[in-house]
């Protein structure tokens, strides 16, 4: 046991002298969003903005290559319609479904020309509420709304990152970059059908995350 303490120890030191304070950055992040879902059965014109504000931390390996973690809330949103035809006729139902999630994305940077620079990396993102609101236009003029919590939103969603960017001389560094995000997982089970006591035929559907986002960081430390 006091073998294994001893090399726990100098494994600790060595990696915390190769962990220079020197080398790491840390800032303030913000991003708006242009989402849309994507999927097989997939909402047909769903799409929505958003926008992303948190922290991000840059440790530079080498001149060419550096590690940015990052920590933000992700504010979501999209909207889509469909057509429901009924016994007593027909109608139109818009929704807008939100979600709120905290976004985790672990890129690698490539420093290959100054000062541009390019970003890859997974995107882990946690779901922390999802909701709908919904309102229904019958033929007859009548209109019903509803707004409730989305029960079978995903905990867990898994992503890619691709991005490029430009680093800034404006104080001690701003960084300005264009990300487009994969999502690889279903957001929610979407049975946003059956809402108004309408039973219509159920559809499995993926509803993934894709994502164009134009964001700046400026590096305060």
């Amino acid at each position: 046991m006091k073998k294994l303490s001893k090399l726990v120890l100098l494994i600790a030191c060595i990696a915390s002298s190769a962990f220079s304070i020197e080398n790491l950055s840390i800032g303030g992040r913000a991003s708006g969003n242009f989402n849309l879902i994507w999927g097989e059965n997939s909402r047909d014109g769903a799409y929505g903005f958003g926008f992303n504000v948190g922290g991000s931390v840059l440790y530079e390996i080498n001149p060419m290559i550096q590690i940015n973690p990052e920590l933000t809330f992700a504010f979501r949103k999209h909207f889509f319609s469909h057509e429901i035809n009924v016994i007593l006729g027909s109608s139109s139902s818009d929704f807008a479904v939100t979600f709120l999630n905290l976004d985790i994305p672990i890129l690698a940077r490539l420093q290959v020309i100054q000062p541009v620079f390019f970003e890859i990396g997974p995107l882990l993102s946690f779901n922390l509420s999802a909701s709908y609101f919904s309102e229904m236009k019958s033929s007859s003029s009548l209109t019903f709304t509803q707004e409730e919590d989305i029960d079978e939103s995903s905990v867990f969603e898994f992503g890619l990152v691709f991005g490029v960017g430009k680093k800034l001389d404006i104080g001690t560094g701003l960084d300005v970059n264009f990300r487009f995000i994969l999502g690889l997982t279903n957001t929610y089970e979407d049975n946003l059908n059956n809402i108004f006591g309408v039973e219509l035929p159920s559809i499995d559907r993926d509803n993934k995350t894709m994502m164009f986002q134009l964001g700046a960081t400026y590096w305060f430390l």
